[in-house]
């Protein structure tokens, strides 16, 4: 199971103080994990949205913004993120802090 960063999967829910990053050192984070589970990177905005749906309130901080890995091709300087309280997407500069969701692939 994924948490997000700063927090450990307990076997029932994700524990521990989540840390917010801008998305650049998001990046960085995940990419610098090691894991038998393969290569580590910043979740997708599809992976984010998908992952909410499965796990919702019972693995994700409700308030804060996640970072996706996805950036609007005309906007490279904004990114998109996920609002799991407002079940929304939408963009922002990249060097707001947010948290951050690796995934293995």
């Amino acid at each position: 199971m994924h948490c997000p960063a700063g927090q450990e999967y307990t076997g029932m829910l994700c524990q521990g103080n989540a840390v917010t990053m801008h998305w650049d050192e998001g990046l960085r984070y995940c990419a610098g994990l090691d894991s038998a589970k393969g290569q580590w990177r910043l979740a997708s905005r599809d992976e984010l949205q998908n992952y909410y749906l499965h796990f919702g309130v019972l693995k994700m901080d409700i308030v804060n913004l996640y970072w996706s890995s996805s950036s609007p091709a005309n906007r490279p300087d904004l990114a998109w993120f996920l609002v799991p309280k407002l079940n929304s997407t939408s963009t922002n500069l990249k060097e707001l802090d947010g948290l951050i969701l690796c995934v293995s692939s």
